[in-house]
Order: C-alpha cells, then sequence, then structure tokens
C-alpha cells in the first residue's frame, strides 16, 4: 500500500492524545514523547488548498511555540535502502511573533520525521523563520540536528494563507549521505517536479516510521492540517479522488440460480468504500 496514513484530524475537539490522561481524541493515533504542558489540540474547521486531495476535510490542529508538547504517529517503518518516503501536508502560519529572526541560519521546526526507535532523532526538519518584510515567513530545510544550517527558499511567504508543503527522505547506501528534499506549493499530480530545496543529512536515520508534530521554542504559531504520508509522490501530493467505485462482483453472483432464500449478500467493489446514506438498488 502506498498511502501509508491519511490525517485529516477527523476526531471530536479537544487534547490530541492522552498526556497527563487527557482526552485522547485521536483514540492513540497519535502518541506524546516530550512534553507535558500545553498539549496539541484539535480545533473545528480545516485548511483548505485548491485540488489537494486532503483539503477541507474534517478538523484541524492549533500548534504553538514555546515550552509544550510533541506528539508522533507511526507508520510501517521503512528500512530497505533505497526507500523513499514523502509526506505532505498543510501548515497556516497565523503571527510571526515567537519566529527566529530573518538572520538565522536554523529557523525552528514543527514537522520531522523520525525513525522506529528513537524520539530524539529528527530528521527532514521544515524550518521556518520571520520573513524579510512584516507578516511574512520563509521556508528551509534542514536534513538533520548534524547540519549546521537549514537551506532556504528566499520567498516570503504571507501570513494567514495556507502553504502546501511536500517533503521526503531517502535512504541511501553507507553512512551520512541520505538525501532529504522540499516543495512548496508544488504541482499536484502523479508527475514529481523539480525540488525548491535539497540537503543531504549528515546523521542518517536508521530507518524511516514516525512523523513528528514538536512545538519548539520558535516553532510556528498556526494550524496544520491534511497530513499524507506515502512511499510515491502520487498518493502524498494527490489530487482528490472523484471517480465513484464501480460494483465488481457479487456473492451470489449476478443472475445465479438455486439460491438459497434469504443468503448473505456480499458486494465487491473496484476500491475500498465508507459507509453512507442511500440505497443500493439490486
Amino acid at each position: 500500500q502506498n498511502l501509508l496514513f491519511e490525517e485529516n484530524f477527523s476526531y471530536s475537539l479537544g487534547q490530541l492524545d492522552a498526556v497527563n490522561s487527557g482526552a485522547n481524541v485521536s483514540g492513540g493515533n497519535w502518541v506524546n514523547y516530550s512534553g507535558t504542558t500545553l498539549p496539541i489540540t484539535v480545533t473545528s474547521g480545516s485548511l483548505t488548498y485548491a485540488g489537494y486531495a486532503s483539503s477541507g476535510i474534517g478538523n484541524k490542529v492549533d500548534v504553538i511555540n514555546g515550552s509544550a508538547e510533541d506528539a508522533y504517529r507511526q507508520f510501517t517503518t521503512q528500512s530497505a535502502v533505497g526507500s523513499k518516503i514523502y509526506a505532505a501536508f498543510l501548515i497556516n502560519v497565523t503571527t510571526t511573533t515567537g519566529l527566529a529572526l530573518n538572520t538565522s541560519t536554523t529557523g525552528d521546526y514543527t514537522i520531522s520525521l523520525l525513525p522506529s526507535s528513537s524520539t530524539s532523532a529528527l530528521d527532514a526538519r521544515v524550518s521556518l523563520r520571520a520573513g524579510s518584510v512584516a507578516n511574512t515567513f520563509n521556508i528551509g530545510l534542514r536534513a538533520s540536528s548534524s547540519n549546521a544550517a537549514a537551506v532556504w527558499k528566499a520567498t516570503d511567504y504571507p501570513i494567514n494563507t495556507p502553504v502546501l508543503v511536500a517533503i521526503s527522505y531517502e535512504i541511501v547506501s553507507g553512512a551520512t549521505n541520505d538525501i532529504c528534499n522540499l516543495w512548496l506549493n508544488p504541482a499536484i499530480g502523479s508527475g514529481e517536479p523539480s525540488v525548491d530545496l535539497t540537503q543531504t543529512s549528515a546523521s542518517d536515520l536508521v530507518d524511516i516510521a514516525r512523523l513528528s508534530i514538536r512545538q519548539g521554542t520558535n516553532s510556528f504559531p498556526g494550524q496544520l492540517d491534511g497530513i499524507r504520508v506515502a512511499t510515491t509522490w502520487a498518493d502524498a501530493v494527490a489530487e482528490p479522488d472523484v471517480t465513484p467505485p464501480t460494483l465488481s462482483s457479487t456473492i451470489p453472483a449476478d443472475e445465479a440460480a438455486g439460491v438459497v432464500l434469504n443468503p448473505t449478500l456480499s458486494l465487491v467493489f473496484s476500491e475500498k468504500i465508507a459507509k453512507g446514506t442511500g440505497n443500493i438498488v439490486i
């Protein structure tokens, strides 16, 4: 399965995880790994981005900067040489207050990737800092804490405008040579476009198994939504699926003879479906 998880925060409103015996509205999907104050919270409404499959669905989470909790969501561990993980998500920065200065070479990060065996080896860090003009911010990529500085996109992005961010992490044979890439507001679809930023890791992960939401000293204040983690670009930065499912087969088969009275009816569709309302006419 190419899509490892999709997170639209379609939960009840309240505390995302179980830290301090909180509401844990995610039902354990998200796990606290650092900090016990100011927990990540699901709030009403969702972020939107035209043409993105995980736009405008469910709710969102609020994130802040300061001394606050961090959490991760686990996915199927990827460890083989040549493995490449993509993660796409929407961010909305609501103020530049608290962001690192525009002169900062590292900024601070909220989203990153973790291995299965550590909560401190955070790679593919999406760094933010204040922009060169008021009420804007820059986005950068810092492959690991061992990389002395992030690489930065010079664009000043305005606050209160959602940005579609995509990152990738590729496991390369050898040491200190895994490759991290980042795209900002990329074209959506099956074709992987040219990267906006790339950096080689100075401290490789042993595998890739978790996506982290971190609320650090200078992390961005705002909202996060529409997370998609996948092994292909097309499944991470996906277009909405507008093709309805079709009925592939039935048990009993169509026009079958000698069927017992009131049998259990099984319907097989061309793709996974969700329970909704309406009728199926047989």
